[in-house]
């Protein structure tokens, strides 16, 4: 309804000479009533409103509390028996005007007993007859009711006799919620408020609310048919168990470009090989459900050398058999490591960034030889010039020294070229040959790990964790100091191995680690 006000004002901006669009854009009110109350002169028209239809308030008030506020019922019964032509919308409003809301009227005339109960021995009783397959309508005359001699009356029941019966077979069948829909109508029946059946039950007020809302609307072979359908649950596993079967097929044998799969693609192989409709992001959920997650690929070492088994088997033997007096060490070099400032993980205030220059002047470079004892995991190391045969030597003439009171030490490492040159096997030969005329110091013997294998080689680890403790985030400003440093860390780690002993490795000793060949030799050990 347009107030007076606001109808002068449309009448003085029409006289003004302003069109009747602006004037509606104006004061947003719509262009036809803009005419209207031009042709009125903004004046305002009385209407005298006659009610055409009346309906004896002690009905209606009779009809709700029969039909229990169910307005679709009430007005069905008013036009087919009572021959009153009345809107569903007119009906509301009578209602409304009798000051009755949809539930508080039958409330306050039924039972007043339900305020106050027993909710555990209740609950207990329901689900004993639910179990036994018993009517549960003498829990209501004796525990709702409080009383023996109190007479359940057939005007109380909302069910049938024939639809009671059907609630207590598919409760013993362990059909729950279909027999929890048949007691919450039952006990609204009886009058029991929206929260004592919440309580009772402990289910949400809303669902209560929606189940009675559906009984009114439909009564309760709808819900009956429903729930006795084909369930949601089952029908999710057929989708997923469709979904599944599409993911294990390439996508281009499928009509689809792709290399793998995507929901999108999913979900169009599904709308054409099942004719049914599905969304993207169900299609996720489900995958989600059946434990498939998006995944990438590992990179891992594999060794193409086709002597793998038998170097590897050698490798098992010795170490599984050595003496007191005999050593393995695993043999390897790091670098070269430039000398220049290193970016890596390091404590930050939220929102700080540490940055890195990508370009940088180096300041020199080291390259590092190290040795480890399988037994006794001292590591020995030395720097050198570059990664060549001399330098590997040098070490070896270090451990030989070290150890010159064994009788052989063993030495393994990856299959580089300085690692079985010519130059390196004559020199080894002379060695040994000059160890057995004097008669003094260990044989020194190699076993060559097999090619692209360096997850067999101990000490690649033991570099790893250097770089991520003296290398990792800093910045050395001279050869000399960085040495300095990856020493140090080597002479502590040296000392914490000396006062608690413990054999290099972990799985190295354990035999099935090496008999796993396949495993190895396929790719199921991830690059160090």
């Amino acid at each position: 309804m347009i107030n007076p006000d606001k109808r002068k004002a449309i009448y003085y901006l029409h006289k003004g000479g302003m069109s009747n669009r602006e004037i509606s854009k104006r004061l947003t009110v719509s262009r036809n009533t803009v005419h209207d109350i031009i042709d009125q002169k903004g004046i305002m028209p009385k209407v005298i409103r006659q009610d055409k239809i009346k309906i004896d308030q002690e009905l209606l008030y009779k009809l709700y509390n029969d039909y229990y506020g169910n307005i679709q019922r009430i007005h069905e019964k008013l036009i087919e028996e009572e021959r009153i032509d009345i809107g569903y919308s007119t009906l509301t409003v009578k209602i409304r005007e009798l000051g009755i809301s949809r539930f508080k009227y039958r409330f306050e005339t039924k039972h007043s007993c339900f305020k106050n109960f027993d909710k555990i021995k209740i609950n207990e009783e329901l689900q004993r007859c639910m179990v036994k397959g018993k009517s549960y309508l003498n829990i209501f005359r004796k525990i709702i009711y409080n009383n023996d001699n109190n007479t359940i009356e057939e005007k109380d029941f909302l069910l049938t006799e024939d639809e009671r019966q059907s609630i207590i077979k598919n409760g013993m069948k362990g059909k729950k919620k279909l027999w929890r829909y048949g007691i919450v109508i039952e006990l609204f029946g009886f009058g029991a408020s929206i929260r004592a059946i919440s309580d009772l039950l402990d289910i949400s007020r809303d669902t209560v609310t929606k189940i009675i809302n559906k009984y009114n609307q439909h009564g309760f072979e709808y819900l009956l048919n429903k729930l006795l359908t084909k369930s949601t649950r089952e029908t999710t596993k057929i989708k997923t168990q469709r979904i599944i079967e599409i993911l294990h097929q390439k996508p281009n044998l499928l009509g689809i470009n792709r290399s793998n799969w995507n929901r999108e693609s999913i979900k169009k192989v599904y709308e054409k090989q099942y004719g049914e409709k599905i969304g993207n992001s169900t299609v996720g959920h489900l995958i989600n459900n059946a434990g498939y997650k998006m995944k990438k690929a590992k990179e891992v070492l594999t060794s193409p050398d086709p002597n793998y088994r038998q170097k590897v088997e050698l490798l098992l033997k010795t170490i599984q058999s050595l003496d007191s007096d005999e050593m393995f060490f695993f043999l390897d070099e790091l670098g070269p490591l430039r000398v220049k400032k290193y970016g890596g993980r390091c404590y930050l205030k939220k929102g700080e960034i540490r940055r890195v220059p990508k370009v940088q002047a180096f300041k020199g470079s080291i390259t590092l030889f190290g040795a480890l004892s399988a037994t006794t995991n001292q590591l020995s190391w030395n720097y050198g010039k570059s990664k060549d045969t001399s330098a590997m030597i040098d070490l070896i003439e270090i451990l030989y020294n070290q150890n010159y009171n064994k009788s052989k030490i063993y030495i393994t490492w990856d299959a580089v070229s300085w690692h079985r040159s010519n130059e390196l096997l004559d020199w080894l030969d002379n060695f040994n040959a000059e160890t057995n005329d004097i008669g003094e110091g260990p044989l020194i013997e190699f076993i060559p790990l097999p090619t692209s294998s360096q997850f067999l080689n101990v000490i690649e680890s033991i570099f790893s964790g250097m770089k991520r403790g003296v290398v990792h985030h800093s910045d050395y400003q001279s050869e000399a100091e960085m040495k300095s440093a990856i020493s140090g860390h080597f002479l502590e780690r040296n000392a914490y191995f000396k006062k608690n002993p413990k054999r290099a490795g972990k799985k190295i000793w354990e035999i099935d680690f090496f008999l796993d060949y396949n495993n190895m030799k396929f790719g199921d050990y991830m690059k160090c």
